[in-house]
């Protein structure tokens, strides 16, 4: 019999820490990129900072945050899409990058949040559908974006439901090949079966695996389903190789020997033709 060789990944003594970063001040002026769930980025203007920020958002989303800085005055100049008065975490752990500094100059009627305070989370999320990135009714209230758009700012087109993100996700089911595993090929005459065994964690079997293992190709070669032609094991699985000449005849007696030997549940068999020539 051969051994599977196990594939070893190098391992460090010490890992390198991931270098920290820089923590920023929130502070009134601040223009900010606020990421997206699809890794662009939204443009947030910073009005008020008092433990909270109140933000102001604009409907201008690039691809890189460098891209936001392109007519920023012209965009800030613009009308808001909303107002929300959120934590200042992402900014001061820098998931929000502060790329610029601008005096803001908004009436105070425009800066009334009515009270309410949200996550810096929300905020991100308010962005995400306003994209159609995430769905614009998926809050207990569906209509919790809308409520928080300034009004008159009407719902843009490109926003997505519920509805739309099934049907999306039933038709890219229907287009994905079932991942069932593949049935067994039980073919008339000689043949090759293979059985996988499944252990978890991904080092070498253990001694009380290796000795199940073989106890398993004893039984098979005994009960007469064929000789063993090769085993391993390693990365989580172990590996038996079986040839017959007549696998219809054979795989009966596998599947009672991998039931009996308690890897049932952890066993998958496959079978496959093998050439008269080969089964010398």
């Amino acid at each position: 019999m051969t051994s599977k060789r196990e594939k070893t990944k190098p391992t460090q003594d010490k890992e390198e820490a991931a270098p920290k970063r820089k923590r920023v001040k929130a502070a009134t002026g601040q223009v900010v990129a606020v990421p997206l769930c699809d890794g662009s980025f939204a443009l947030a203007h910073i009005a008020l900072e008092y433990i909270a920020i109140t933000c102001f958002l604009f409907p201008r989303r690039a691809k890189r945050i460098e891209d936001l800085l392109e007519g920023l005055d012209d965009a800030l100049s613009g009308q808001p899409i909303s107002v929300m008065m959120v934590s200042s975490v992402s900014v001061q752990c820098g998931d929000w990058p502060v790329i610029a500094i601008r005096r803001p100059m908004y009436p105070a009627y425009m800066l009334d949040t009515q009270g309410q305070s949200s996550t810096d989370n929300l905020l991100a999320m308010q962005f995400d559908a306003y994209y159609g990135l995430r769905p614009w009714d998926e809050m207990a209230d569906p209509k919790y974006y809308e409520k928080h758009l300034f009004q008159g700012t009407p719902v843009p087109a490109g926003v997505r439901y519920k509805r739309d993100f099934e049907k999306e996700a039933a038709a890219a089911a229907a287009a994905t090949p079932a991942a069932d595993e593949p049935a067994l090929q039980v073919t008339e005459g000689s043949g090759e079966i293979h059985i996988e065994i499944k252990y978890p964690g991904d080092a070498l079997p253990s001694v009380e695996m290796l000795h199940r293992r073989q106890a398993l190709e004893n039984a098979l070669e005994a009960a007469g389903a064929g000789e063993v032609t090769d085993a391993g094991g390693g990365g989580g699985v172990m590996d038996i190789f079986l040839r017959t000449r007549d696998v219809r005849r054979s795989l009966p007696l596998v599947e009672k020997a991998v039931e009996e030997s308690g890897f049932g549940q952890e066993a998958r068999i496959d079978t496959a033709a093998r050439e008269e020539g080969n089964d010398e």
